[in-house]
């Protein structure tokens, strides 16, 4: 796999006259709005490189803003993150992308949009991994599998160090993903390591782009911000985990392309 290429063809996508209307990076993620859309991603930790964008993104191109998802500084990556989100989680690439029709008012999500209660079935006495820790993931995965095996930057007791991927997901029957991996630039190595895996891609981060199911995801499972000013005020505040009420949560299968 060329990682690159996958994160060329997700910038070429946005359309060229799409522009920033409000961005900034919170204390736990980082925001893009546009006119269309709303993009989130957890900020990330500082990697020591100077930033590429402007203190002031407000009014630059959105493709711009999301070139900079391939920048080294964490301030730029989450941003150019969330501008990816923006553009493919925003309500009409969804309906476009998917045929969603965005719900009349925030719910909570259903059984069917929460991949980890979907999931259940598939996961029995299967060998499982989650990349990041999910509350869900433990609640509802872990009882029926054969084997969790949680793998996370800052580990905690039981967890696996991050360079454990390389020996543990090849031989996973299911992997759940962080959708931030995309941003910090760890998902093209984490398919690869999981290509005979089913591989669900889940977390407020997701990026709700169809481009990725042809790089191994089978599972999209993000969200769709509704609230404009809300979300911007809970990011201000770091105040993120709130966000569900401001929004929707989806998920889309690669088999059948449709709302589940």
């Amino acid at each position: 796999m060329n990682p690159e290429a996958l994160y060329e063809a997700l910038i070429a996508d946005i359309p060229q006259d799409l522009r920033v209307l409000e961005a900034f990076a919170g204390s736990s993620h980082s925001i893009v709005v546009t006119e269309d859309g709303i993009g989130t991603v957890m900020t990330l930790e500082a990697t020591g490189q100077s930033p590429i964008l402007p203190a002031d993104l407000k009014g630059l191109l959105l493709r711009d803003v999301a070139r900079a998802i391939l920048s080294w500084n964490a301030t730029d990556a989450a941003l150019g993150g969330a501008a990816l989100n923006a553009y493919y989680n925003s309500p009409a690439v969804l309906r476009k992308h998917f045929g969603y029709e965005i719900q009349a008012a925030a719910t909570e999500p259903t059984t069917t949009a929460d991949p980890f209660t979907r999931y259940v079935a598939l996961a029995r006495g299967k060998q499982v991994a989650s990349i990041g820790h999910f509350a869900s993931v433990e609640r509802h995965i872990a009882p029926v599998a054969a084997t969790l095996t949680i793998i996370e930057e800052h580990p905690r007791n039981g967890d696996y160090p991050a360079a454990a991927a390389e020996f543990i997901l090849p031989r996973m029957d299911m992997v759940f993903i962080t959708g931030s991996t995309l941003a910090n630039k760890t998902l093209p190595r984490l398919l690869e390591l999981s290509q005979h895996a089913f591989v669900v891609l889940v977390g407020p981060s997701t990026c709700m782009a169809p481009l990725l199911f042809s790089y191994g995801v089978r599972v999209l499972s993000g969200t769709l911000y509704t609230d404009r000013e809300g979300c911007l005020s809970l990011v201000r505040q770091g105040l993120h985990g709130k966000m569900v009420y401001h929004g929707q949560k989806l998920s889309f299968e690669k088999e059948c392309n449709e709302y589940v």
